[in-house]
């Protein structure tokens, strides 16, 4: 197994440990730090870092030799705009935690007898949706190669060099 094949699946492990359990919230809340959006943005920041893990480690290709940073780099916009928004609106806004009541994945839980804000609903939403901003950056930024292609020469011209001189021959 490849070191590559081992980040992705501690990204993988990371990101399921962020989204299902309530290691996020209840650290925070032991630095009584109860922010809802310092909550969800920290989700965030971990889903994003496990996101791109599992990008490099399963989905890029291993090369022995180093690729060259050939071609025009090309961004496409519309991929590029739709990630961002959609790592601010699971970072900083309530898209979450309307999704998460609304499938009814909102319960907030316990730890001590205190009720601590983190709902497994908003914790899977906001990874959810970190994880499709991740997935539109990572695509909307490629190299585009210029390949030269060059017609052969025809009968006719090759004859026309040939006793005009133009070749060596």
């Amino acid at each position: 197994m490849s070191d590559r094949t081992i980040v992705g699946f501690i990204s993988v492990a990371g990101f399921v440990l962020v989204a299902v359990t309530p290691v996020i919230p209840l650290l925070l809340h032991n630095y009584d730090l109860d922010n809802t959006y310092l909550t969800k943005a920290i989700v965030g920041i971990v889903t994003l870092i496990c996101g791109y893990g599992i990008l490099w480690g399963f989905l890029k290709k291993e090369n022995k030799m180093p690729k060259s940073k050939e071609g025009r780099l090309q961004l496409h916009m519309i991929l590029l705009i739709i990630g961002v928004v959609a790592i601010g609106l699971a970072w900083f806004t309530n898209l979450p935690n309307w999704l998460a009541v609304n499938s009814g994945l909102s319960e907030t839980f316990e730890s001590n007898g205190e009720i601590i804000y983190g709902g497994l609903g908003t914790r899977i939403f906001v990874s959810a949706i970190t994880a499709i901003g991740v997935i539109c950056l990572k695509f909307s930024i490629r190299r585009e190669k210029m390949v030269i292609a060059k017609a052969q020469p025809t009968a006719g011209e090759y004859e026309h060099m040939m006793n005009e001189g133009g070749g060596r021959w």
